[in-house]
């Protein structure tokens, strides 16, 4: 199968400009949204990564985006598995301390 041919809308730079575009509009606006209040962090994290992956599926093809997304999707998972381990053992510890505190 042949490929299109190159015009101005369909050209890697015009996908690229629209990308990074706009990632950079929505950065702005979720950077200046009226928030009810501010974003945890995690939450505040999530929202920039996903920014900038919209960004990055406008301004790359098909096959190439299906690996950004994957990787994007591992990374985060990450991330949201070490919070969830951290405030777990936050609150063990805190217990802990809390019961010796009980027992002196």
């Amino acid at each position: 199968m042949k490929n299109a041919p190159c015009t101005p809308t369909n050209s890697p730079v015009s996908h690229a400009v629209a990308g990074a575009a706009l990632a950079a509009a929505l950065e702005l606006a979720g950077h200046w949204a009226p928030w009810p209040r501010r974003l945890p962090r995690l939450l505040a994290y999530s929202y920039g990564v996903a920014v900038i992956l919209i960004g990055a599926l406008v301004a790359l093809d098909h096959t190439a985006w299906r690996r950004i997304v994957g990787v994007s999707v591992a990374a985060g998972g990450a991330v949201a598995a070490s919070h969830m381990l951290d405030h777990a053992l936050n609150q063990s510890i805190r217990q802990q301390v809390g019961h010796h505190d009980r027992n002196r």
